[in-house]
């Protein structure tokens, strides 16, 4: 994907006919993937499904951000909601963190001996 658009080019280096379309269209998806390459990370809006091992804490460091919608959380099996608001059982994020609730979701303590 490219990271600008052919017209805002064209528009920068002051070109208005089409000639040169094709090699500044190759030149611009080039350069956007040297830049992504480089900064290894995607800036333009995917989606992506993370995987994760978490530690047990409230709050998961998301590997895409930043996030601008999480669509499903699951955790040992459990979906679990979003939260209504800050208090309420469920999960919050914002553009880099997931935080986990207390309560969201079913949690079995074994007692040791």
């Amino acid at each position: 994907m490219s990271l600008c658009a052919l017209a805002d080019v064209k528009t920068y280096l002051g070109i208005t006919d089409t000639n040169s379309d094709a090699v500044l269209t190759a030149l611009v998806a080039s350069a956007s993937a040297m830049i992504e390459s480089y900064c290894n990370r995607v800036f333009l809006s995917a989606s992506y499904t993370e995987t994760r091992n978490g530690t047990g804490g409230p709050k998961l460091l998301l590997l895409n951000a930043p996030v601008t919608a999480v669509s499903s959380l699951t955790v040992d099996g459990y979906a679990v909601p979003p939260a209504p608001d800050a208090i309420s059982p469920g999960y919050l994020f914002d553009q880099q963190v997931l935080y986990i609730r207390p309560g969201a979701y079913p949690s079995e303590f074994v007692r040791g001996i």
